[in-house]
């Protein structure tokens, strides 16, 4: 066994067990790790991204790196199946790409993706993991997962923009979000929440060319696919 290797993982299972988040004293006593040897893993960990410092505390919390860890991928692989026939008909309603995204800590996982047929179209996203501010999914699961956007907030206030609450409180109120060539010039997005039993379980959404796909347009198809989702689940 690796040493330097099991004392992170005890590190991070103190931290876990301590709801979150722990202090240097306590991890290395806990631990039994010299607090040396344990500043300096942690010093490691919160380069790495796993584990971060608030401002204005001296406890070590751990970050939403570690949820990318935690995805089980057989939930998402079953998410995904029974998804793809609600893909094909928003594909052949729409005619442009279409996408199912989930959260995946700090970023936006496109879990799957299907193309249109057209010559000019937007690649499938699929596999993707994308920042979480700027896009239409980020903006979706920032609006109806509380959670993620107190965690974004402190942190990615610039790449969020200070007019945030704003643009939360319009996408719950319609119940879309619009990337009109924010994320990238020239192509277009519109995305949904997708809920089972009341809780958001993914995101969905079209993109495509913007001379294509013009602001109307997206607003139009978003209505429609709030309109097919509501059929499906009475």
């Amino acid at each position: 066994m690796i040493q330097s290797v099991s004392r992170t993982f005890a590190i991070l299972e103190i931290i876990a067990r301590n709801g979150g988040e722990a202090k240097l004293q306590e991890i290395a006593s806990l631990s039994g790790i010299k607090q040396t040897t344990a500043h300096n893993l942690l010093k490691t960990l919160c380069q790495l991204g796993y584990v971060v410092r608030n401002q204005g505390s001296t406890g070590y919390f751990l970050s939403r790196h570690i949820s990318n860890l935690s995805r089980v991928s057989g939930n998402d692989y079953q998410l995904r199946e029974s998804l793809m026939p609600l893909l094909a008909d928003i594909t052949k309603r729409t005619e442009e790409t279409s996408f199912i995204a989930v959260p995946s800590g700090g970023e936006v996982f496109f879990l799957a993706g299907l193309e249109c047929d057209k010559a000019i179209k937007h690649t499938s996203p699929e596999g993707l993991r994308t920042p979480m501010p700027g896009s239409a999914a980020g903006l979706v699961l920032m609006a109806w997962i509380p959670d993620i956007f107190d965690w974004m907030k402190p942190e990615h206030r610039m790449a969020i923009g200070e007019d945030i609450e704003k643009a939360i409180e319009v996408t719950r109120a319609r119940g879309f979000a619009l990337d009109v060539q924010k994320v990238e010039k020239g192509l277009n997005c519109v995305a949904i929440p997708y809920f089972k039993e009341g809780q958001l379980e993914a995101v969905v959404g079209i993109s495509g060319p913007a001379f294509r796909l013009p602001e109307q347009k997206l607003i139009s198809n978003a209505q429609w696919m709030q309109s097919y989702l509501s059929a499906l689940s009475l």
